[in-house]
């Protein structure tokens, strides 16, 4: 009983926040659809009415003359009027329904949007947050539509319900009883029917992510061309048809238990139904009642019984709906980790950084990458980060940027901790261009602005970051140049090489024109002769930035002013390469083998 009442007050609780959404989106469209909810529910009521004065008129007339039958016309009229009202404000719903569902759609797509730009880094790198992300974005677009629908069909049910109420009361408050109990094992087979597909969803999350990642895996042209090359798309479709046929299984019997245990619910609801239309009828041929009236009170209790039936339906759907209802709401009131900083400002643009004995572990790891690791950036400086994978090269640069928070001390850009600087402005002061860099399927002038997005129309200064990245040319050679189209998700678009997609990448980078520009292995999938002209090219162009760069290509790295040697979240060797090749340590013995493998 504590569990039911727990999740009624939920379920009131969920649909308050629904309607105060609504509300909030169009107050004029809500007014107006819950007075028409309200007539809606009363023309019915007043038409049978009207229905029971012309049957008791037409019986009671002595005469046919006009004058007799006069009055009835007019309640015939009104009667139609009535009638035709109710079929115009159903209409009218309809319409009402969808323009709200429009709105509404929009309002929690661009709250799930908006929650996904917010969140750090850290909760796309988590199973239980990408298992709730993936119930919210399955069903944000029309589980909390459904809950405004079933909210105001409550309304409308409810209204039918009291007034209904009110009339058979009058006749026998016992048949009053009748009705009402019986609804109830109707509506505990529905809830506990619900509660049985809530619990095959929730547990099938991890199996639906599977199911949209293999089948995205046919829209990537890079599998696409290996599942053709190896012939390996029929394994992939034996996955997905295994993961459907899993899931459906469990729904289907879920569903044949609803058929099964629903139609012995809607039997017993029926029944009080059953009971007092004899007695009715009785009453009639015991002259206790009229014909008109008979009519009226048949026509109340088929929409009482209806109504009662239907709000049992809408609030077992409601208890079912929650249940989605609150993961969206979980979901949208997860918080940020990485908080935004108080205000502090940043004096200067020197672009100088340290990172004062700084301890780290990523989360849900028992492995410490940093314990106590200090390094200073002095401003201006051309520095390289190597080592072999899992040094901690790239996790300094993700702290850097703040898509994670020391566990211990402190990481400053020109003297002020990084904590204490709102986010927006700390990585206005950085360029980062990662090894899996993205591009948008837009135009080339969109792809470079990306890197400072306000400057989108200022073509001469998109031309100029394209210029520094050595991507005009090849720009110019296009069929609209900078209006061109890329990519191949749309018409008229042009597939670029990689080596192309790199100078875009790079140009973006330029674009922010920002103290410190961050190089993370983003030439890997070029070749060694474009590596080395990308980098040339960042050193002579950016002589009063602070760069940091992370490379295995040695060639690479030897001309930056000096060299850190990472391992094991240590720094080991700092140095030029002059001097670290004179040590002959761990960066000269990476430095001969990988000359060996060239040579």
């Amino acid at each position: 009983m504590k569990q039911r009442l727990i999740k009624l007050f939920q379920l009131v609780r969920n649909l308050v926040w629904i309607l105060r959404i609504s509300y909030a989106i169009n107050r004029p469209k809500f007014i107006i659809r819950i007075v028409t909810t309200i007539l809606y529910a009363v023309f019915p009521i007043v038409s049978y009415w009207f229905l029971k004065q012309i049957i008791d008129s037409a019986l009671a007339l002595r005469s046919s003359d006009y004058a007799s039958v006069k009055p009835i016309i007019y309640l015939i009229a009104l009667k139609i009027s009535f009638d035709v009202g109710w079929y115009f404000l159903d209409t009218f719903l309809e319409g009402m329904f969808k323009i709200m569902r429009f709105d509404l759609e929009a309002y929690f797509a661009e709250k799930i949007v908006m929650q996904l730009n917010r969140l750090d880094l850290e909760f796309f790198e988590n199973s239980d947050f990408l298992d709730l992300k993936q119930k919210a974005l399955d069903t944000y677009t029309w589980r909390p539509t459904e809950m405004l629908n079933i909210a105001f069909w409550s309304l409308y049910n409810l209204l039918q319900i009291v007034i209904q109420s009110t009339i058979i009361a009058r006749l026998n408050y016992l048949w009053l009883s009748l009705l009402f109990m019986f609804q109830i094992p109707s509506l505990i087979i529905l809830i506990k029917l619900g509660q049985s597909a809530w619990n095959i969803w929730e547990a099938d999350s991890t199996t639906r992510r599977k199911f949209q990642y293999f089948s995205s895996l046919f829209e990537n042209l890079a599998y696409v061309k290996e599942f053709a090359l190896y012939n390996v798309g029929g394994y992939f479709i034996g996955k997905i048809n295994a993961l459907m046929g899993h899931f459906h299984a469990r729904q289907k019997k879920i569903e044949r238990k609803r058929v099964i245990y629903g139609f012995g619910g809607i039997f017993l609801s029926n029944l009080p139904g059953l009971y007092i239309t004899v007695n009715l009828l009785l009453m009639l041929v015991r002259k206790e009642i009229s014909p008109g009236l008979l009519t009226f009170y048949l026509s109340n209790l088929a929409a009482f019984s209806a109504a009662l039936s239907n709000l049992v339906k809408n609030i077992n759907y409601g208890y079912e709906v929650n249940l989605y209802i609150k993961e969206i709401r979980r979901f949208l009131q997860i918080d940020a980790k990485v908080k935004n900083g108080s205000g502090a400002k940043m004096a200067n643009d020197d672009g100088e950084i340290e990172f004062k004995n700084i301890s780290f572990s990523y989360p849900n790891s028992k492995r410490r990458l940093f314990s106590n690791f200090s390094l200073r950036i002095a401003p201006n400086q051309k520095i390289a980060l190597v080592g072999e994978n899992g040094s901690g090269k790239t996790t300094l640069i993700k702290l850097l940027c703040r898509f994670y928070d020391v566990q211990k001390g402190s990481i400053t850009v020109n003297g002020v901790d990084i904590r204490k600087v709102p986010l927006v402005q700390l990585r206005s002061r950085l360029a980062v261009l990662f090894q899996d860099y993205v591009g948008y399927d837009l135009t080339v002038m969109e792809n470079i602005a990306m890197g400072r997005i306000d400057q989108l129309a200022n073509q001469r200064t998109v031309r100029h970051a394209a210029l520094m990245a050595g991507a005009d040319e090849f720009i110019n050679t296009l069929p609209d140049r900078y209006r061109q189209q890329l990519g191949t998700a749309f018409t008229n678009g042009e597939q670029l090489s990689i080596g192309q997609w790199q100078r875009i990448a790079l140009a973006k980078a330029f674009m922010r024109n920002s103290p410190i520009m961050i190089l993370d292995e983003p030439t890997a999938a070029v070749d060694a002769k474009t590596e080395n002209e990308i980098f040339n090219k960042v050193m002579t162009l950016i002589k009063n930035k602070t760069v940091i760069m992370v490379s295995h290509r040695f060639s690479t790295v030897r001309h930056a002013d000096e060299i850190v040697v990472l391992k094991q979240g240590k720094m080991i060797e700092r140095g030029n390469h002059q001097a670290l090749m004179k040590a002959n340590g761990e960066y000269a013995q990476m430095f001969s083998l990988q000359a060996k493998a060239y040579n």
